[in-house]
This record gives structure tokens, sequence and C-alpha cells, in this order.
């Protein structure tokens, strides 16, 4: 089955120095299958890493300004793959807003925050305001949009 899962078995030898981050894969797949399961194999000498990230659920959340942001997976582990604050659109976070304040649509900023507070944790709050990601657009309304992954099991083994 294509869609059941992911199997990706890497080994190295003591003359190669590779650098592959497992979450990178998982974050070039999950749009297309929904979910992965990753095993990781490495070998160092005589020296063997095994990680293994089970079952990955995609999620995502908007919070407007001003609002507080609530990630959440319950028994598992949170990894934002994508998170902005600005506005990229009229309709999102509108309600009873003038239009002046929507018009402006072509202004976000990458929101790194978000990983840094909420990565690796079971639920995290951030709060969407100028104050934590600066201002990218003065006198527009803005959101915090974010897309992350819920990570069921982990293990690391070094044999």
């Amino acid at each position: 089955m294509p869609h059941s899962g992911f199997f990706h078995k890497f080994v190295l030898n003591t003359n190669i120095c590779i650098f592959l981050n497992p979450l990178t894969i998982l974050t070039k797949l999950l749009p297309i299958v929904g979910h992965v399961s990753l095993s990781y194999s490495a070998k160092f000498g005589n020296s063997q890493i095994h990680i293994y990230l089970g079952q990955q659920h995609k999620k995502s959340l908007v919070a407007c300004e001003g609002t507080v942001a609530r990630l959440h997976c319950e028994g598992q582990a949170i990894y934002v793959t994508s998170a902005t604050y600005g506005r990229t659109d009229k309709k999102t976070c509108s309600a009873r807003r003038p239009a002046d304040q929507l018009k402006n649509t072509e202004c976000f900023t990458y929101a790194e925050e978000v990983g840094e507070r909420c990565n690796g944790k079971q639920w995290c709050k951030v709060k969407a305001s100028n104050y934590v990601f600066g201002d990218p657009c003065y006198g527009t309304y803005k959101y915090l949009e974010v897309e992350y992954i819920c990570y069921g099991e982990f293990r690391l083994s070094l044999h």
C-alpha cells in the first residue's frame, strides 16, 4: 500500500559524513499522504543509530491578532511545519473589521518563534501579536497561521 507509511533506511560508512534530518523528510511527505511513519537508521563505524517516528497527523489553525493560538497533540508531540504572521487574504479574521485594515494582503513574516516555543511539546500557547512577531504591515489587522504535525511514538537507540 503506497499510503500506509514510509520506511527509510540510511547507512553511512566511516569515510562519509552526511546529515539527514528525518523531520525534513516528514514535512515533504506529509502533504502528499496525510500521515507518515518514519524509520531511520545510520551506521557510524561500529555504532548504529535508529530513529523511529510513529504515525503522523497534520493539523492547522488560525489565531486572529490579539488572540492566543493553542497547539495541541494529546499524547503526542508537536512539530511546526509552517507559521506566518500577517495577512494574505481579505476574508480570514475579517469579522467586524473596517475595510482599510483588510486591504493589504501581501504582508507577512515567517513566525519561527512558534516552532521554537512549541516543538516537542504536547501542547503550547502563542499569542498572535505584534509584540511577539513584530509588525510586518502597520495598520493592517493580522493573524497567525500555523501548520503542524503531531507525531506519536519517538524512539532513539544507539548500538
